[in-house]
């Protein structure tokens, strides 16, 4: 669908141009923020981060006396605590009063699993309409448990430890090739590309390839010198 990848492309960009600070970028990966999340990713690596308000949480309040029914709920709550103006971490808000509006909006109630925040669906359907503004700050001041930077920083470990195998895979002593040398046709490219990527660098007036490819060079204008 065009219009999906023109809206992804779009935000993606819209993120990476106002990102300051090469500060993270916490996304909503539910619906159309998976790939928006794809495409921050790997523009700008583990600084993209993918948060599912659904999720599980483990994490509990300042006081350590409640749990969480989910992320959605950690993550309000902890911004909550945040804007304690004795008590939290001396965060100033944008004077915005659509922002304010949609942070006062959202009720709660203990449950026997933790804390549940009322679900964007229900206040949608309250409000008629959206509280994005307020989503939207939430889910950019969450510190995700187990979830965020943990997690994204195990996968980049695990992704260089896989890396490092194949390097030491490649170095690894393996059969004797045979190598031909070969002299390239009149007019010859710097560069020649087969089908399943093997390169062919020309810098001189020979190059060397194995001998298993010389046939298929030979038949782009090459000769055995």
């Amino acid at each position: 669908m065009r219009w999906k990848t023109t809206v992804v492309g779009l935000l993606a960009a819209l993120a990476v141009k106002h990102r300051e600070d090469n500060a993270a970028v916490q996304v909503d990966v539910i619906g159309v923020g998976t790939s928006v999340f794809d495409s921050l990713r790997a523009a700008i690596g583990a600084r993209a981060v993918q948060l599912n308000g659904a999720a599980g949480s483990k994490k509990r309040d300042r006081s350590g006396q409640m749990g969480f029914l989910n992320l959605r709920a950690e993550m309000y709550w902890g911004l909550r605590e945040s804007l304690d103006p004795e008590h939290g971490d001396d965060l100033a808000l944008p004077p915005d009063p659509g922002l304010r509006a949609d942070l006062c909006a959202p009720r709660w109630k203990l449950t026997a699993r933790g804390v549940q925040v009322e679900s964007k669906e229900d206040l949608i359907k309250r409000l008629g309409r959206s509280p994005d503004k307020g989503d939207s700050c939430a889910y950019a001041s969450a510190l995700p448990y187990e979830s965020g930077w943990v997690k994204f920083i195990r996968a980049e470990m695990e992704s260089a430890a896989a890396n490092q195998g194949q390097q030491l895979a490649q170095h690894a002593p393996g059969p004797v090739v045979a190598i031909v040398r070969m002299t390239p046709p009149a007019g010859h490219a710097s560069r020649y590309s087969l089908l399943d990527g093997f390169r062919v660098d020309v810098a001189g007036p020979t190059v060397q390839v194995p001998a298993d490819r010389a046939a298929e060079m030979e038949r782009l204008g090459f000769r055995r010198a």
